[in-house]
């Protein structure tokens, strides 16, 4: 990158360039089970990162490991300055775990989504950096896919790194977030897909479609993490949430794939060939 060659295989970097396009500084984080999904930047340029990873994650001289056999989700923060670590925290599940996104509230403080899964017979839980979650609705007797019991973590965090709550919602089958926005009033919205049942606040929304099919969910929270609104949406083919946006007025865009004719409250929704909203 820009004449700084690495030797190492697998993994991945993290750069800072100027305005220029002149390159500041670039990390590497060679391990060949880590990846990265997703990156954003905090009030006072520090940089926060995303992913999954499998083994032992070295931070500069700081090392964590993951003793699972499945991967587990990480969020870490390094400096927008030099690149230097700052801090790491881990979400380890039964079966894997993954961070999917970061949004910075306007008080500093962090929201990271990610999801995990688990075995179908057994309620699924998290292990948050030590911290037990548990999703008393994401449990499932079926033996059709005994690793296919999946929920959606979200948790807030300080910019040091501290736990200021942290939820796990699903239902009986795969629940899997895609995208966390915030709005400028610090209000937080989710979306993702979920099949089979998806439980929220002690509200069940059931998709339509054959088993395996997905429908959207776009769920709104406070800062304090109290749910605001919830719903979903969706056909009896399989809809995928992908991109969501929210702008000053707290407008809220969220783009999904179409398999199949529905309504949004009310509004019709038509299928035209390899539809994408």
């Amino acid at each position: 990158i820009n004449g700084v060659i690495s030797t190492n295989q697998g993994g991945f970097y993290v750069a800072r360039y100027w305005p220029s396009g002149a390159l500041k500084w670039v990390k590497t984080f060679a391990e060949t089970n880590n990846s990265i999904s997703s990156v954003a930047v905090d009030q006072v340029g520090d940089i926060l990162v995303t992913g999954q990873f499998n083994g032992t994650f070295q931070l500069g001289p700081l090392s964590f490991t993951n003793s699972n056999y499945y991967p587990a989700a990480y969020l870490m923060k390094i400096s927008g300055s030099d690149g230097s670590p700052q801090w790491f925290r881990m979400a380890q599940s039964t079966l894997r775990s993954s961070g999917v996104g970061i949004a910075i509230l306007p008080d500093g403080n962090i929201m990271w989504l990610a999801y995990s899964a688990g075995n179908s017979t057994s309620q699924l839980s998290v292990n948050l950096n030590g911290t037990k979650i548990t999703c008393s609705s994401c449990q499932s007797t079926s033996t059709v896919m005994p690793d296919g019991l999946q929920g959606a973590l979200v948790a807030q965090l300080t910019g040091s790194g501290q736990i200021v709550w942290a939820q796990l919602f699903g239902g009986t089958g795969v629940t899997t977030p895609r995208n966390i926005a915030v709005h400028s009033n610090g209000d937080i919205w989710v979306s993702g897909d979920f099949d089979g049942t998806l439980v929220v606040n002690g509200k069940t929304f059931l998709s339509p479609g054959t088993a395996g099919n997905c429908d959207v969910f776009l769920l709104k929270f406070s800062e304090s993490g109290s749910v605001l609104s919830s719903q979903t949406f969706g056909g009896i083919g399989s809809e995928q949430a992908y991109a969501l946006s929210v702008d000053s007025s707290e407008n809220v865009f969220v783009t999904f794939s179409l398999a199949s004719p529905f309504s949004i409250q009310g509004l019709p929704v038509l299928l035209t060939s390899n539809s994408r909203m």
